[in-house]
């Protein structure tokens, strides 16, 4: 037995003794100018969870908290997720890099967000990326078009014969 897999053994054998009902979400807020390019990313505050969900309530509150950032406005256009969740007993194919598995997630709803992690060796690893994009709107610039109310009046006369 070489020293991967007695440290594979030894590691799983620790793993099934201790599975903590607490889970670490970290946040990320990556800021896209108008020209597509990223203009600043910022770490965001780390959530030690209780239970395996973050909050739809957070996720608003971490929306509109980080919404203005150098004096300029951002719109939330995509929120990912990021959550390996390997079984203890895939994880010689997950270290030998047989895995085909994509563990980021897009987002289409303003949802609670569930992370599934069976492993306490990745539990540091969920994140939570929110993608903002410069916010350009200026005042209405579109063109108004009025409707003329004059109405031509059509009636025919009719003359007394």
């Amino acid at each position: 037995m070489n020293i991967e897999e007695s440290w594979l053994k030894n590691f799983k054998y620790h793993d099934k003794k201790k599975n903590p009902p607490i889970f670490e979400v970290k946040l990320f807020f990556l800021y896209v100018n108008s020209k597509n390019e990223l203009e600043y990313l910022k770490e965001g505050s780390t959530y030690i969870l209780q239970s395996k969900i973050f909050d739809k309530k957070d996720i608003i509150k971490n929306i509109k908290e980080n919404q203005y950032i150098h004096k300029k406005k951002y719109k939330l256009i995509s929120l990912l997720k990021f959550n390996i969740d390997i079984n203890i007993e895939n994880l010689e194919d997950f270290l030998l890099d047989t895995h085909d598995k994509n563990y980021m997630t897009a987002l289409n709803n303003l949802e609670d967000i569930t992370f599934t992690n069976n492993s306490t060796l990745f539990n540091e690893l969920n994140n939570i990326f929110f993608v903002f994009l410069e916010d350009n709107y200026k005042n209405n610039t579109t063109k108004k078009i009025k409707f003329n109310t004059k109405t031509r009046n059509n009636k025919t006369k009719r003359f007394k014969a």
